[in-house]
């Protein structure tokens, strides 16, 4: 009988396709709603004693992806995915992603959906490592023995007229990423506490998190800086940047940045004044 405990890979312990057999049973989707309230699926695949879930996320498409409306994603599902899918081997997931690509056959997803076909495959994951007693993110990671990613964390959320939508602390030099979670989250409630000792008014975003102070980049990552200083963490963090593509004016071929039109040449200038600002991604 497994263990309610999770236990970490062992390449010892698995070895995914060529041993370990486990047949799709049954694969189901439904309509849920998200954190925002927004519509989007859920896919439950089934083994014969044991399933796995996912709920793909509701943003809107990217890269050119299609993402298909949740009524018509289930009827892919039932139509097209399940019949595919059935009795496959559920630890084979290189063989269920290729075929899932093979069934859309598209260069955008436009025919089974980019939503579709991560739910399915993650759902699938998902099955896998819970009849293999693994967490998800170690089973995944065993599959082509790569290690966890580093944890960008939003510390400050831009304003949508802002140059930059979001300021990223990102941890480094942790022995491990409990310990780098914790002291990020130090730095973040920290950062989040001065800020509202400093201001009457404090808006929130959608997600929860802190909105910048407008047209203002560079005091907010000096606020930013102060804070890891403050906890003595120089060494373990930097920060990052992601910037809106809306503030480019296309026909005086300027960028809008803290209330101000700038150059391709004042652009790089800002964004070097930033790298010695410890923005460094």
């Amino acid at each position: 009988m497994l263990s309610k405990q999770k236990k970490y890979y062992n390449k010892s312990n698995l070895n995914h396709t060529k041993y370990v057999q486990g047949k799709i049973k049954d694969i189901k989707a439904i309509k849920v709603y998200d954190s925002l309230g927004k519509e989007t699926i859920k896919v439950i695949a089934f083994g014969e004693n044991y399933m796995g879930s996912y709920i793909v996320d509701s943003s809107k498409q990217k890269k050119g992806k299609i993402n298909l409306t949740p009524d018509m994603a289930i009827e892919r599902i039932d139509k097209v995915v399940k019949p595919a899918l059935i009795d496959l081997n559920y630890f084979d997931q290189g063989l269920i992603d290729n075929l899932l690509l093979e069934l859309d056959n598209t260069k955008n997803y436009s025919y089974l959906g980019a939503n579709v076909i991560l739910a399915v495959s993650l759902a699938i994951s998902s099955l896998a490592s819970n009849e293999s007693n693994f967490f998800l993110f170690r089973y995944l990671s065993s599959l082509n023995s790569t290690i966890m990613p580093i944890p960008i964390v939003t510390a400050l959320s831009g304003n949508d007229f802002d140059f930059i939508k979001e300021y990223l602390l990102i941890p480094k030099g942790f022995n491990d990423i409990k310990e780098s979670i914790e002291k990020t989250k130090t730095i973040i409630d920290k950062l989040t506490k001065k800020i509202y000792e400093n201001n009457s008014e404090v808006f929130c975003d959608e997600q929860g998190n802190v909105l910048a102070i407008p047209y203002k980049s560079k005091e907010n990552i000096e606020l930013i800086n102060n804070v890891i200083k403050e906890e003595k963490s120089e060494d373990h963090f930097f920060l990052g940047i992601r910037t809106n593509s809306n503030v480019y004016n296309n026909e005086q071929s300027r960028y809008l940045i803290d209330n101000h039109y700038l150059t391709s040449k004042e652009l790089i200038d800002f964004y070097l004044k930033l790298c010695n600002m410890n923005v460094k991604y």
